[in-house]
C-alpha cells in the first residue's frame, strides 16, 4: 500500500482538478514533485495529452490557499499539517485517534484507499485493506473487527457476501459506507439488519472522522 505520511488532510472544497492534484501528491508520501509529473499522473495519460499544461491553474490556487508548497526548483508537495493536529484555516479541528481499533476499508479505488487507510493509521488504527469484498472477507476470518468502510459500488455481488459474513462473524461490527453506491433491495435489508451503519459521502475525511468517532463511542 502506498505511505501517506504527515500529508494525509481532507479534501473539501477543491474542485475536480485541485482535488486530483492533493490525491496524487497524498500518494507521493511527503516527496516534492514536478509540475510535468503531476500533470502525467494526476489526471491520466489522455488528460496529460489533451492539454499538458492542465495543472497549471489548480497549482496557484493550491500555493495561494496554503495547499501546497513549492521549493527552489519549482516542485510541489502538500503542505504539512500543523502538529497539533488542526487543518490550516480551520483552528480548533479535534485532534482524534483510534488507537488499537482493528479496521476495514474495502475500496476498489487505490488512490482514495491509500489516502483513507493512512489517515486511520496515523490516528493508530490497525488497517486491513481490500480492493475487492471477497478479499476481504479472507483477510478478516481470523480479526475481530471494530469497524468496516465499505465501497461495493463496482462490486456488488460480493459485496453481499461480505455483509452477510459480516452479519454473522461480527456481529455488532460499525459500518460506514459510501452513499453513492447503488444498493438493491437485498443489499438495503442486509444494511439494515447490520446495526451501527452510518452512510458518508466519499472523498470527504472530515465527515469520515465524525462517523468513525461516532462508531467507536456506541
Amino acid at each position: 500500500m502506498t505511505q501517506i505520511g504527515e500529508n494525509v488532510r481532507d479534501f473539501d472544497g477543491l474542485d475536480g482538478d485541485e482535488k486530483d492534484i492533493c490525491v496524487f501528491l497524498a500518494s507521493c508520501g511527503g516527496q516534492f514533485a514536478s509540475r510535468a509529473e503531476i500533470a502525467r499522473r494526476a489526471g491520466g495519460r489522455r488528460r496529460f495529452e489533451e492539454d499538458p499544461q492542465w495543472v497549471s491553474h489548480a497549482l496557484s490556487r493550491l500555493t495561494e490557499n496554503g495547499t501546497l508548497e513549492s521549493n527552489s526548483s519549482g516542485h510541489y508537495c502538500l503542505r504539512s499539517r500543523p502538529q497539533n493536529g488542526t487543518k490550516p484555516g480551520q483552528p480548533g479541528s479535534e485532534a482524534w485517534n483510534c488507537a488499537g481499533k482493528n479496521i476495514l476499508l474495502v475500496d476498489f479505488d487505490g488512490d482514495w484507499r491509500a489516502v483513507a487507510a493512512a489517515f486511520f493509521q496515523e490516528a493508530g488504527g490497525n488497517v486491513v485493506t481490500a480492493n475487492y469484498a471477497i478479499d476481504a472477507i479472507v483477510q478478516t476470518s481470523e480479526i475481530r473487527l471494530d469497524l468496516a468502510i465499505l465501497d461495493l459500488n463496482r462490486d456488488l455481488e460480493s459485496g453481499m457476501e461480505l455483509l452477510k459474513f459480516l452479519e454473522v462473524h461480527q456481529p455488532g461490527v460499525r459500518v460506514i459506507q459510501y452513499t453513492r453506491q447503488n444498493q438493491d433491495d437485498d443489499t438495503a435489508m442486509i444494511m439494515r439488519d447490520l446495526c451501527h451503519v452510518q452512510y458518508v459521502r466519499k472523498g470527504h475525511l472530515e465527515a469520515l472522522r465524525r462517523a468513525a468517532q461516532t462508531a467507536f463511542q456506541e
